[in-house]
């Protein structure tokens, strides 16, 4: 526990050199590889920002988000690994704000930000990021039935209803899912 705590500062400082270097040194193998992969997202965050192409990020952002979606079930009575879980899912809202800012004229990186959000139960910044979506220059349409679903889940009925219209007027029957 004491080196995942060391790792995560680590990252958050951006010394990935040196948190790589503690996570390696993590006994329990199923943590190592959750802290590597972490790690591996960071860099792959800021690679994306110096070489103006974010579509590797936002690829193994998901990958890693869909292999420990669902924590195991010791993560409910076991405080570490509970912790690990709420530490990795605060870490990809920073990872995904991130990208989304150096990338704020992307649309499809707003728009997969705002899916992860959506998916994470994270309505606010899902909103933020489909609306940001939205009013770029070439707009996945399919981000009004995505902030529908945003909308119905804050119980905001009005909006819901407009981004639902529009959700139909925009993007052909079948194709908003």
């Amino acid at each position: 526990m004491p080196a995942m705590n060391k790792a995560a500062v680590q990252l958050l400082g951006v010394l990935n050199r040196e948190a790589m270097e503690t996570a390696r040194s993590i006994s329990n193998p199923e943590f190592r590889d959750i802290m590597t992969g972490l790690i591996n997202a960071n860099s792959a965050v800021i690679d994306a920002d110096a070489n103006g192409k974010p579509q590797e990020a936002m690829i193994l952002l998901w990958k890693l988000w869909l292999e420990h979606k669902q924590p195991p079930d010791q993560a409910k009575w076991n405080t570490p690994i509970n912790f690990i879980w709420k530490m990795k899912h605060d870490l990809f809202v920073i990872y995904w704000d991130r990208l989304a800012e150096f990338f704020s004229g992307d649309e499809s990186v707003r728009y997969n930000a705002g899916l992860w959000m959506l998916n994470a139960h994270k309505y606010e910044n899902a909103a933020a990021h489909l609306r940001a979506a939205l009013v770029q220059s070439h707009p996945d349409l399919r981000a009004y039935c995505e902030l529908s679903s945003v909308y119905k889940q804050t119980e905001r009925l009005e909006d819901e209803a407009r981004a639902e219209a529009e959700c139909r007027k925009q993007v052909p029957a079948g194709d908003s899912q």
